[in-house]
């Protein structure tokens, strides 16, 4: 009897030191993940990058179809936008997508009236279908080899204290988050600085350091959402740098810069609108940069005056072919945008105020502070790299007919394209 009960106490012995060895394990897990940490707390495995193989391509398409009404309503949000800020400023480069991704998934934890307006910018879906559709325009666009790269990502920090206080943030967003936007999960102190440092850190990692913005936190700061897009192509013909000569870009006020031109000729399609000249040059892999030139007298804001106008003009066909003169200055710029006037105008007007409905995010009341996006373009004699960053905080072919001029010495409009037509980039450029 005594042998039972001896074997009874030590049963009960080791479950109890299984327990407490449970316990300690889970107490200090729970203690790494509410530490003040810059690292991902939640890590994603980005989609496989295929290389350039039209079978992989169709097959990535194949296995994630975007729908035709997702498409069209992405590419009417880059237009809405785009009309507003190409009209306000001089010089500009702008990423609708990373705008797009940044404010898709600030939507998916919104509710009542704030999810109404995200549905009226973004189309009208559900949180479901919107992070369905962007995973799938995630996978399709995302691929690296020799001759291009295009990498979005995406990362959401949220505020150590208020993770262990009062805001738990909800584990449906945070892991729809990962799953349809591969956002990593990081958990930091917005009242100290090295958390700012840490978000720049990361965009600087995700853009090869293309971007390296200065970024400032404050304690009244809950949560943090990012998307960056990271773009470079080679020409598919590459400019001669010999052919590379110093001219005069006359910009919108009339004052005159010395600027480097690369020129070239080639046979190709272009369009010629009632007061623009259009034309593309292809990039490897299927990506374009196309140009709208304005004629003499017609201005970057008469072309861009309403999104129906920027619509028609750069889904006109190009109706002519011929041999086109390319004299393309070389261009190397930074923008720096807060979009919230903007977004309002556009009818996102609840989200910034102190009553907006994020309750799919978190049961602590949430508004949207900002809304900034810094973007550098880079164009040389081999191709173009683009680099954007969306910042959204919360507190709380036939044969040769005609010849064309592509003289791009005054100011003029562009976009890139990616080989589905998603627009990664508009702007103007005027010589500064």
């Amino acid at each position: 009897m005594n042998d039972t009960l001896n074997k009874r106490y030590l049963k009960f012995v080791i479950i109890a030191l299984a327990i407490l060895v449970l316990f300690i394990c889970s107490f200090v897990l729970l203690s790494n993940f509410f530490k003040d940490s810059s690292g991902p707390q939640i890590k994603v495995n980005y989609p496989n990058a295929y290389a350039f193989d039209s079978d992989k391509q169709l097959n990535v398409q194949k296995t994630n179809p975007v729908k035709d009404d997702f498409s069209t309503d992405l590419t009417n949000f880059s237009f809405q936008t785009a009309a507003k800020l190409l009209t306000e400023h001089e010089q500009i480069n702008y990423s609708p997508l990373s705008l797009y991704y940044a404010l898709a998934m600030t939507s998916t934890g919104a509710a009542g009236k704030t999810a109404d307006e995200f549905q009226t910018l973004l189309g009208q879906r559900s949180n479901k279908d919107l992070s369905i559709e962007c995973g799938n325009l995630f996978r399709q666009l995302y691929r690296e080899n020799k001759v291009c790269k295009l990498k979005l990502a995406n990362s959401l920090w949220m505020n150590q204290t208020a993770n262990q206080e009062s805001t738990i943030f909800k584990t449906e967003f945070v892991s729809n988050a990962a799953r349809n936007f591969y956002a990593s999960s990081h958990i930091v102190d917005f009242s100290d600085a090295s958390a700012g440092k840490a978000m720049s850190n990361w965009i600087s990692e995700q853009t090869s350091q293309q971007l390296s913005p200065k970024i400032e936190t404050t304690d009244q700061q809950l949560l943090a959402l990012i998307n960056t897009v990271y773009f470079k192509a080679q020409w598919e013909t590459q400019f001669d740098q010999s052919q590379t000569t110093d001219d005069t870009f006359t910009s919108s006020d009339g004052s005159t810069h010395n600027c480097a031109f690369m020129n070239q000729a080639l046979s190709a399609s272009f369009t010629k609108g009632a007061n623009y000249l259009k034309a593309s040059l292809p990039l490897k892999d299927n990506c374009s940069m196309t140009f709208v030139l304005p004629n003499e007298g017609t201005t970057i804001k008469d072309l861009a005056s309403s999104p129906e106008n920027l619509s028609k003009i750069f889904h006109e066909k190009q109706t002519h072919f011929g041999n086109i003169t390319w004299k393309l200055p070389k261009m190397d710029f930074s923008s720096s945008l807060n979009l919230k006037d903007m977004l309002n105008s556009l009818g996102l007007t609840s989200a910034f105020k102190e009553s907006a409905d994020f309750s799919g995010m978190t049961t602590t009341p949430l508004f949207i502070s900002l809304v900034r996006q810094d973007t550098r373009i880079k164009v040389d004699e081999n191709g173009v790299t683009a680099s954007a960053f969306t910042l959204i905080t919360m507190n709380g072919s036939s044969m040769p007919e005609e010849p064309a001029e592509m003289i791009l010495d005054r100011p003029f409009l562009y976009a890139i394209t990616a080989s589905n037509g998603s627009i990664l980039f508009m702007g103007t450029y005027n010589g500064q």
